[in-house]
């Protein structure tokens, strides 16, 4: 009984990893592909060589003697892409030109609600209303 308690929890925790392998290798591919070199040639031996080594790590899950190593070489490439990744700055801090910049706002009067917003149309580049 205790021998298949064992064996059960030990297909449990490979489940787990195989499901954290999967993940880690659809985010990192991913990342890749939006954050990876500018060279189309570099770019794409990164992606697919990301790829290819999430599937190695996956398939030797499965086999007991070639299971820590893999997890190990794994664990130091996501390791890379964590630090790629930490690099990365956020596409929403640039400059903005100031008047699309206004956030828009509500003040309350009594029953009237009064919501400022940016005065420009921002489909058609110009001012549409402007509150005095």
């Amino acid at each position: 009984m205790g021998g298949l308690l064992a064996r059960v929890a030990g297909g449990a925790a490979i489940a787990i990893l195989a499901v954290l392998v999967l993940a880690s290798g659809i985010w990192g591919t991913l990342l890749l592909e939006y954050a990876g070199p500018r060279d189309a040639l570099a770019h794409r031996v990164l992606v697919v060589g990301f790829s290819l080594a999430a599937a190695a790590t996956l398939m030797a899950l499965f086999v007991r003697r070639w299971r820590w190593p893999a997890i190990g070489v794994y664990a130091a490439l996501c390791a890379g892409l964590l630090v790629l990744w930490s690099g990365l700055e956020a596409t929403n801090d640039r400059a903005w030109q100031p008047e699309f910049a206004v956030l828009p706002s509500a003040t309350i009067a009594g029953d009237r609600v009064t919501v400022e917003m940016t005065p420009y149309d921002l489909t058609k580049g110009r001012i549409t209303y402007r509150f005095k």
